[in-house]
């Protein structure tokens, strides 16, 4: 399992490459509040 936090500019290019060369278990969760992302981690 990958998780990319975050909204950078290679975020489309990320979608993409993930769609086009189907790779499972790969989640990209946008903006993440910097006082979130330890309860965002807790849940992995």
């Amino acid at each position: 399992m990958a998780l990319v936090m975050g909204d950078g500019e290679l975020r489309g290019e990320m979608e993409a490459l993930i769609a086009a060369e189907k790779i499972p278990s790969v989640y990209l969760t946008g903006f993440i509040n910097q006082t979130e992302i330890v309860k965002v981690l807790r849940h992995c």
